[in-house]
């Protein structure tokens, strides 16, 4: 048997925390930890009742605990955890009890306390992670199933469950390939047999690796992502599923494809010049029209500027309308082409300013208006030399008064006129303008 100094040199240096209290919780005595912890001189801590130090809502579990120690005089094996709190911080003390007995009588309770408030901090972590994990499973807005290594169906959350048409409780403990699979009602095949020949699950968990593909259930599309599972070692211990509704999506990108064909029909074969610009009055893009009524490839003239298509003297308003479009959204104009066999030809434009390819750039919509333009000159002729009759002026003023018109209107260089009597095939008249 130990002497009584080894009892003594054991108990204040024990790791623990040792207390000595009466049946009433007042503390007797205390070892060198109980005074490191409680921060406090062992004078001041002696003759203060435990209950001071732990928190009221473990009292009654406290004092349940020291009145079955005094009626069993026995050593209480299990232990409980306590938030205790000294000087105003607080410690999770895991405690047991046992009887001070004295020719069988109970004088007090010795009560051996561990400081477990890092392990049951941690545990609080872990478990409010957990809960975390658990909301974030339960409420993420895509499908997620786990299947062990043998495609035992371990879980579903709550979309899964909506996309299956299936509760978790129906489907714990079977095979996916025995509810969901392409031969789940073949009687020809069995167990494993009827694996399904498109099965994420069975390639993530082969090839050890994410395996994802695209296919049509209950009349929905379905994107289904498998991931193989791993435990610490690396070993591939079951699969989870990750399945995303993307009828809607499938639906928008068939509805945008039509609509891209639409309007690439409309694009290519609209009888306006329709081309895109960059910042920079370089074509970015343009239809089949645009280029041919220049007579250009489509090859050649995309990568031109509009300084390379339009007269030199109109140039300076290149810079200008860009900066007005980009501002303003939009502009309406008369401009002139250059064919690339030098040729000229009136325009009207309309532009646009746009989103292409992620940058501002300017659509424009261009209109031969050749046709036009002769009509509107011709009647601008035909006006003048009206109102000249009309004003009774002579013949050879008139002619001259035509003459110059037509250069003025045409842009001609020189314009020359003669009036011919057809019947006596003779010279009436004539007029010059240079």
């Amino acid at each position: 048997m130990l002497s009584p100094e080894i009892y003594h040199l054991v108990f204040e240096n024990a790791n623990d925390l040792i207390l000595l209290m009466d049946q009433w919780g007042e503390i007797i005595d205390i070892n060198n930890s109980a005074v490191k912890i409680l921060n406090m001189p062992k004078e001041e801590i002696l003759g203060k009742n435990m209950y001071d130090f732990i928190d009221v809502t473990y009292w009654d579990i406290l004092k349940k605990r020291a009145d079955m120690i005094f009626k069993s005089k026995n050593f209480i094996e299990s232990s409980e955890t306590y938030l205790a709190n000294f000087n105003g911080r607080e410690y999770y003390l895991e405690a047991r009890g046992a009887p001070i007995l004295q020719d069988g009588k109970v004088l007090g309770i010795i009560s051996i306390l561990r400081d477990v408030t890092t392990k049951v901090k941690v545990e609080q972590n872990i478990n409010k992670i957990k809960d975390e994990l658990e909301d974030i499973f339960n409420n993420a807005p895509y499908g997620i199933t786990y299947s062990d290594k043998n495609m035992k169906i371990i879980r579903l959350n709550r979309e899964a469950e909506g996309i299956s048409g299936y509760l978790t409780e129906e489907l714990t403990g079977k095979f996916c390939y025995d509810v969901f699979g392409q031969y789940k009602d073949s009687k020809e095949k069995h167990g494993r047999e009827r694996i399904c020949d498109w099965c994420t699950t069975v390639d993530a968990l082969e090839l050890n690796k994410t395996i994802a593909m695209e296919r049509e259930y209950k009349g929905k599309w379905l994107k289904n992502i498998s991931v193989p599972v791993k435990n610490s070692e690396g070993e591939v211990i079951g699969c989870m599923g990750i399945i995303n509704d993307i009828t809607k999506e499938k639906e928008l990108m068939t509805r945008t494809r039509e609509s891209e064909e639409k309007y690439r029909n409309l694009f290519e074969n609209a009888l306006d010049a329709i081309f895109i610009l960059d910042k920079e009055a370089r074509i970015l893009e343009a239809n089949n029209i645009a280029a041919e009524r220049l007579g250009y490839t489509r090859e050649e003239y995309i990568g031109k500027t509009l300084y390379e298509l339009i007269p030199e003297k109109l140039w300076s308003n290149i810079r200008g309308r860009i900066n007005y479009i980009l501002k303003e959204d939009s502009l309406f104009f008369e401009s002139v082409n250059i064919s690339k066999d030098g040729s000229l030809f009136p325009v009207e434009v309309s532009t646009q300013k746009i989103i292409f390819n992620g940058e501002e750039a300017i659509l424009n919509i261009s209109r031969d208006i050749s046709k036009r333009k002769m009509m509107e000159n011709q009647l601008i002729i035909l006006q003048r030399i009206n109102n000249a009759i009309n004003t009774g002026e002579p013949l050879d003023h008139i002619l001259q008064m035509a003459a110059e018109s037509v250069r003025e209107v045409f842009d001609y260089a020189a314009c020359d006129i003669y009036l011919m009597d057809r019947e006596r095939n003779e010279l009436i008249s004539t007029a010059m303008s240079l």
